[in-house]
């Protein structure tokens, strides 16, 4: 054993440095003084963090390096005590790289002195919030903690800062109470526990063999027991131990376990897990097994057709998957790779088992440097060299035999440095071994040399290396203090403004780098054969990007991958300008782009890409010419061709150039117009650029000159094929052009010039019917189609790239659909498939077509083969020229994938062409919609009102309609608006299908439609008859309040799911297992015959898993349904559940998912059998003392129908229960009757000038009553009024009050007291104001019989708050007197005894009078009403002479 002292600093004063303590010399003296100072501009490091303070405690931190019984090195989990030694001594000498690395790394928020762990309780921060590992969302607290307890060691380690000990032991002791019962398996588990168990045990390695003298947070033996037995052993036991993970996925756990078998001095566990990662011979899948030798493979055949190679090579394997996969793969390795060094492992060259044999070899010398092999093919290819690939087996079963192969080197992520992250690589062959990399691995030493900073930018977006989740941003601590002075990495000047220079291969042609004063740029010789280069890293989501470029002459320039555009250049005379580039439908930067320019000897430079272009610059724009444009000419007859330019910034100067101009043609740089008369018949093209001094945008235009104007003519229809099928509209286009340049002919110069041109513009315009594609001819139907769900992915489907397509979070329900419109429908004899690397993504598909995307004919009898060949399926040959709208792709059983044998339920596809035609069909409706007041999100039910509305191109003759079965005749009051409604009974449920016809003036007939044209839809469901009316009925709770925590609360959130809106959203504070628990009180129980759940449209797969429970108790639960599946966005979910359990009536239902779905729904809808008692109705009825006399009157007469037909045999208790609760609406508040008081700005003051001074007290008063909601009065002291003097003639009985709470301060309101007075001193409170949640208006009824001078808003603690207010006045209430009159008038005199009817109509006759005056009292008022009513109550029939009952 011995001590070691990392720091080269000597012990704080009092204490000793080895086992006997000595006298610092001066020099380390000298040492202690550097240090503290430059370690003391580092405590306060990362956002956060706070200085050091008093507590913060510097000292000499000591290392135990010991070599255990089983002959482990500690600490050795990578990080050694040399290697914190050195790190220590040359961040304290400020050397390069190390002093760079670390200052990046304490600007990590995980290097903040006050840093927490994210699993310490909020009562109690030392003990853990949870002590249950089962989930992915518990897992990301573990990657966090991980990162910070690593980081905070290695703080401590450098710095001798003793707070960071005291947090990373913190964060240790946090997660050694986890609970090792509670450790369930997640997915993925394996892969996203390795890195973060690395990093905490590499620290807990650092801590435990580390001290100061006199401690203060010692690590003890019940640390090392609690770490072991609660974290470490149920990490590696539950998660990841298992060698036959997926290529990367088994190194991944790799990290973790190997970390944790140095820490536990676990021999045989560790021997095995070096075997595991060199070669892990007992994998039971040696295609995808992870290990060095099988990852990083030497090929020596071909494995899809097992031709034996001339020369093996190294391969890496999943660069066949993906790029960001591949570097992790060597990140992983190196990562791996630390721990054996640090323990000194060497391993048999070609078993790679632990061996102390004379030709044992290190991890990196293994397989004749085979990881280093790997690093450098992986850096050729992400360099954009091109790049050899060998199909490569990646599934091979037990007996040999390959299932599939990796045919092709994939280029996702191809270029992107910042998933790779092993440069200690370079560091160890560079320094250690003395090896030249720029001959053993020329393409790893260029990337070396080109690599990232450690805090780079991204996207846009500031990043950590340091913080990568996948590790790697540690190799710093790794440089063997040999490599002191070594280069840093070139630091980015500008998040958006990427240096071409900084990060470019040289591909081919001519090209350098150049400086002019501090700007750094490539210059690239724009020759006939072109010069490419390749930038790296600069992928961005941003449509609009531009390039900082100078040029000496006119050039192209052509970008590609992942697109393919070509950039005029104009010649900017040496002078530095930006050219921008607009991307469409699929195109993007990624991380590869490539650049290349051609020319006649131009000289191009390159600084920036600017991917913020589309904020940052606003370039001109030419706004009557396209680049290839032609204008048409003949020789004699002058041009004035208009070039000009806007510009979007109206301030902006632009100026117009020019290169190529025929003799005597002229451009005028002012504005933009080019003349010239040509003598002579030619075709010249023209560079035309106009600039506004920082953005340039160049064209190329053709001067087409024809001898004569006959010539001119066939000019200006070049590009017209007689037999090609257009577009009607735009071949009638085309022939209106032809014929008035045939019409103008005889003309002027001037206007027929114009003609030409018109003409030349039309045929640009024509589209074809039918476009092809270049590569089989088949039909080129992206850019035709009207929806699709593939998106713009639709345009790599046809691009012959088997590298590009769909991805599976875009399939519907397994499957895509194309919609080609409603003037088009599609015919085809077969269509073409090509997979991607997962060939059971697509295997079994068949392709469907319909005409109202309802109803679906299949087209191919076959299905796709299991296959990532390219392959095509027949369609049926009698179907072969019937002609669909829509075409389908559908997944119709999904396929085992070829790696688990596991049935994945993806689909995706790289290719799809259709082999067929369009077909334009002569529709003449424009537009199509559907809609229904009613509607929910979408969603009606029987007895809602459907309308249809379309608007046609032309007059017609009629419109006919058909709403889900039901012959509707639709009207028109101009022959183009027309409309169609049907009421929704007795029609099927489902989705609401249409067919629209019509007669054209001529009488023929037009195409049916059978689809809207917005994509609007109705679903029917369900039956309002036996609605259940949670809100009415029942009471909402949720496990949790609304996320983030500080919105609704239990008790409240969940009645947005209830609330009739599908714009709103349950959203909860926890994710997996929560619920909504609907309680119908004690005497009422449900069955649930439908039900309909609407997902969150934004995070819509969320409610998959959800299942609805019923219960008795609220305790004991049952499923009335199996889980949700198939959930999308904006489309409801009917279940109709049919378990034994479901047909029984429950107290309790309950939404739940054991899924992480925060609650996520936007609106539930049950339909079925509500049993209750008569007496539940009593307190369902309304409150009817707010409500006028005659709607009242109403009510009680409708509920006392019903509470009669309860009683009926076999009455539909829940039928009535609607009914019941329906009657509410006929109730109107009294409110309504009121008249406004009208409130003077004089009369108007408040109890104190508004706060901060801002308005006067009567200003400040008047904001109640101004009508702008964005203004409120409010007072300097909580206590504060508003208050209303109506004068000493107008005194009012206030009958209601209508207010408008302040938004943001809604709460403020609650509690406010409406008052009167007569005095203006001595206030009665007339009403109070509670429950306002939201600022919107509300209505509050005064009870009061006294008239009020002084009216005020008076809030106790509130500072007189409210947006708005509104008094009103009381008024007669003669609404009983108007029914009464209504139905004493409905009386027939025939029908009563002629004495019975002259008592009611001397009643009514008096009724009428006192209705009509203006004056009339309520007494008088309710006095006529009941003369009424009892006239009606005395009438005698005439056939039975008495009073009827």
């Amino acid at each position: 054993m011995r001590f070691t002292d990392v720091s080269g600093v000597p012990p704080c004063p009092g204490q000793s440095s080895s086992p006997g303590s000595r006298r610092p010399s001066i020099l380390q003296r000298m040492s202690v003084l550097v240090a503290a100072s430059l370690f003391a501009g580092l405590l306060a490091a990362g956002p956060g963090a706070a200085p050091s303070a008093a507590a913060d405690v510097i000292c000499n931190v000591q290392f135990n390096e010991t070599t255990s019984t089983q002959g482990f090195v500690h600490p050795g989990v990578g990080l050694t005590a040399s290697t914190l030694q050195n790190v220590r001594q040359q961040v304290a000498a400020g050397a390069e790289p190390w002093k760079s690395y670390f200052d990046a790394m304490t600007s990590s928020s995980a290097a903040s002195l006050s840093i927490k762990s994210a699993n310490e309780s909020a009562t109690d921060p030392s003990k853990p919030a949870a002590t249950a590992f089962n989930s992915q969302s518990f897992n990301s607290r573990f990657i966090k903690d991980g990162l910070a307890a690593y980081t905070q060691a290695t703080l401590y380690s450098i710095t001798g800062n003793e707070t960071y000990r005291a947090n990373a032991m913190h964060i240790i002791r946090i997660w050694s109470q986890m609970d090792p019962a509670q450790y369930t398996y997640f997915t993925d588990a394996h892969i996203h526990t390795g890195i973060p168990l690395n990093r905490m045990v590499s620290a807990a390695e650092v801590l435990r063999y580390s001290s100061c003298t006199n401690e203060t947070v010692p690590w003890t033996d019940a640390d090392t027991q609690a770490f072991t037995t609660n974290l470490i052993t149920p990490v590696i036991e539950t998660f990841q131990h298992d060698q036959n993970h997926f290529m990367n996925q088994h190194n991944y756990p790799l990290m973790g376990t190997m970390a944790g078998y140095i820490f536990t001095d676990n021999r045989a566990r560790y021997d095995e897990a070096v075997e595991w990662f060199t070669v892990n011979s007992t994998a039971t899948d040696q295609g995808f097994n992870g290990s060095v030798s099988r990852l990083f493979r030497l090929m020596t055949k071909n494995d899809a057709t097992g031709q034996p190679l001339d020369q093996p090579v190294v391969q890496h394997l999943e660069m066949g998957r993906d790029q960001a996969h591949g570097g992790g793969d060597i990140t992983n390795a190196t990562i791996i790779s630390r721990m054996l060094l640090a323990q000194n492992t060497k391993v048999d060259p070609v078993a790679g088992t632990v061996s102390s044999a004379a030709n044992a070899v290190g991890p990196y010398d293994f397989l004749n440097d085979r990881i280093l092999a790997a690093a450098d093919y992986f850096w050729r290819f992400m360099q954009g060299y091109d790049t050899p690939w060998v199909p490569a087996a990646y599934a091979i079963s037990p007996d040999g035999t390959i299932r599939d192969t990796y045919n092709h080197i994939s280029n996702s992520y191809r270029g992107r440095y910042t998933t790779a992250s092993f440069w200690d690589l370079y560091y160890y062959y560079t320094y250690v071994r003395g090896v030249d990399l720029s001959q053993k691995a020329p393409y790893f030493n260029e990337a070396f040399s080109k690599r990232m900073p450690s805090n780079f930018y991204y996207g846009g977006s500031l990043n950590r290396a340091w913080d990568n989740v996948d590790g790697g941003g540690d190799f710093w601590l790794y440089a063997p203090a040999s490599a002191a002075g070594s280069s840093l990495p070139v630091p980015q000047k500008s998040p958006t403004n990427l240096d071409i220079e900084d990060r470019y291969t040289a591909l081919s042609g001519t090209s350098r780098k150049g400086t002019d004063g501090t700007t750094g740029y490539v210059s690239l010789e724009a020759s006939t054969s072109g010069t490419k280069i390749a930038f790296l890293t600069g992928s961005t989501a941003k449509k609009t990007v531009g390039l900082r470029i100078r040029t000496n002459g006119t050039a192209l320039m052509r970008l590609t991958f992942g697109l393919d555009r070509t950039i005029v250049l104009p010649d900017t005379g040496g002078a530095w300008t930006y050219v921008t580039l607009n991307l469409v439908n699929d195109e993007g930067i990624a991380d590869l782009l490539n650049i290349e320019v051609t020319g006649d000897g131009t000289t191009v430079d390159v600084d920036t890409l600017n991917i913020n272009a589309g904020a940052e610059l606003s370039p001109p724009e030419f706004t009557a010419v396209t680049d290839g444009q032609r204008i048409v000419g003949y020789t004699g007859a002058a041009l004035d061709v208009d070039l000009s330019a806007k510009d979007p910034v109206a301030t902006d100067t632009i100026t117009y150039s020019a290169a190529g101009l025929p003799p005597g043609a002229e451009l005028n740089p002012a504005t933009g117009h080019l003349t010239w008369t040509p003598a002579a018949a030619s075709s010249p093209t023209v560079t035309v650029w106009v600039s506004d001094g920082t953005t340039t945008t160049a064209r190329r235009i053709t001067l087409d000159i024809a001898a004569d104007r006959s010539g001119a003519l066939s000019k200006a229809q070049q590009g017209f094929d007689s037999q090609a099928i257009y577009v009607s509209a735009t071949l009638d286009a085309f022939n209106a052009a032809k014929a008035a340049a045939a019409a103008g002919a005889s003309g002027d110069d001037a206007g027929y010039l114009k003609q030409l041109q018109s003409l030349v513009a039309a045929t640009s315009g024509l589209a074809l019917v039918s476009p092809r594609s270049p590569i089989d001819q088949s039909l080129n139907y992206p850019g035709i189609l009207a929806t699709s769900t593939a998106g713009t992915s639709a345009f790599k489907l046809v691009d012959g790239d088997d590298q590009s397509g769909t991805s599976y979070p875009q399939a519907q329900n397994l499957s895509h659909t194309f919609d080609f419109g409603p003037d088009f429908r599609v015919s085809a004899n077969k269509f073409g498939f090509a997979s991607n690397i997962f060939a059971d993504r697509l295997a079994n598909s068949a392709v469907f077509g319909s005409n109202d995307s309802q109803n679906w004919t299949r087209l191919t009898p076959g299905v796709t083969a299991f296959t990532q060949d390219y392959q095509t399926l027949d369609v049926d040959p009698s179907l072969r020229s019937s002609q669909f709208r829509y075409i389908r792709v559908q997944l119709l059983q999904p396929q085992p994938d070829v790696l688990y044998g596991i049935v994945r339920n993806l689909f995706e596809m790289n290719e799809f062409h259709i082999l067929g035609d369009r077909h334009e069909i002569g529709n003449q409706l424009k537009t199509v919609s559907i809609g229904s007041p009613q509607a929910i999100a979408g969603k009606i039910q029987l007895g809602d009102t459907v309308k249809l509305t379309m608007v046609a191109k032309k007059p017609l003759a009629s419109v006919s309609a058909t709403i889900q079965g039901k012959s509707v005749a639709a009207t028109s009051a101009d022959g183009i608006n027309w409309s169609a409604e049907a009421v929704m009974s007795g029609v099927p449920m489902g989705q609401v299908g249409i067919s629209v016809g019509f007669t054209n003036t001529d009488g023929s007939a037009g195409p049916t439609s059978y689809s809207t044209t917005d994509g609007s839809t109705l679903m029917l469901a369900g039956s309002a008859d036996h609605a259940i009316n949670v809100p009415k009925l029942a009471t909402v709770t949720a496990s949790d309040k609304q996320w983030p925590g500080n919105g609704l609360g239990a008790d409240q959130v969940g009645n947005l799911l209830f609330d009739g809106n599908g714009d709103t959203f349950g959203d909860l504070n926890t994710a997996s297992g929560s619920w909504y628990k609907i309680d119908f009180g004690p005497t009422a129980t449900v069955r649930l015959d439908e039900i309909l759940l609407l997902p969150r449209a934004s995070a819509a797969t969320r409610a998959n898993g959800t299942v609805v429970q019923g219960s008795a108790d609220g305790t004991t639960w049952v499923d009335l349904i199996s889980p949700v599946s198939g959930a999308t966005a904006n489309k409801w979910i009917d279940i109709k559940p049919t378990s034994a359990a479901a047909a029984q009536h429950y107290r309790y239902v309950r939404l739940f998912n054991a899924t992480a779905w925060s609650g996520n729904l936007s609106e539930v809808q049950f339909y079925g059998d509500v049993a209750y008692p008569d007496s539940y109705l009593d307190a369902k009825a309304a409150d009817t003392s707010t409500s006028t006399q005659g709607s009242a009157y109403l009510y009680n007469k409708e509920t006392t129908r019903i509470r009669g037909a309860l009683t009926a045999p076999n009455a539909d208790r829940t039928l009535l229960l609607n009914q019941f609760l329906a009657a509410g609406a006929l109730l109107k508040p009294l409110s309504d009757l009121y008249p406004q008081i009208a409130i003077p700005r004089t009369a108007v003051t408040a109890s104190s000038v508004a706060f901060g001074n801002t308005a006067t007290a009567a200003d400040n008063g008047w904001r109640a009553f101004d009508g702008d909601p964005a203004t409120s009065p409010d007072t300097t002291s909580a206590s504060g009024w508003v208050q209303v003097d109506l004068g000493t003639e107008a005194p009012v009985i206030l009958g209601a009050v209508k207010y408008l709470p302040r938004a943001g301060n809604v709460a403020r309101g609650n509690g406010a007291q409406i008052q009167g007075s007569n005095d203006g001193t001595n206030f009665t409170t007339l009403a109070t104001i509670s429950n306002a949640t939201a600022a919107q208006w509300y209505t509050l009824p005064v009870q009061t019989t006294t008239a009020y001078r002084y009216l005020r808003y008076y809030t106790p603690a509130g500072f007189a708050n409210i947006a708005e207010l509104k008094f009103y006045a009381k008024a007669v209430d003669k609404t009983l007197l108007e029914v009464m009159i209504g139905q004493g008038t409905a009386q027939r005199g025939g029908d009563w005894t002629g004495a019975s009817f002259a008592d009611l109509q001397r009643a009514l006759d008096t009724g009428q009078s006192v209705n009509t005056d203006v004056s009339a009292t309520q007494a008088a008022v309710d006095s006529a009403a009941k003369a009424i009513d009892s006239a009606i109550a005395a009438l005698v029939p005439r056939t039975t002479g008495k009073p009827r009952p």
